[in-house]
């Protein structure tokens, strides 16, 4: 089972400052994550950059955000 967590405060509070369709679109990727392991998660939704690095693609109609972890 894989952990989504947040590195500090200041990351929460860019997310809580989202619209709240962006923030469902974070919470559904989230949880695909969780039950699939990141590797199993694709694009739309995630894409592998290099090495360690992953691109998680939040949508809704307010627009789009990128998180990177």
């Amino acid at each position: 089972m894989w952990i989504v967590e947040f590195l500090n405060g200041d990351i929460q509070a860019l997310l809580d400052a989202l619209p709240r369709d962006i923030r469902a679109s974070f919470e559904r990727i989230a949880g695909l994550i969780r039950t699939n392991g990141l590797e199993r998660v694709h694009e739309p939704y995630v894409k592998h950059l290099e090495g360690p690095l992953w691109e998680m693609r939040l949508s809704g109609r307010s627009g789009i955000a990128r998180a990177v972890s």
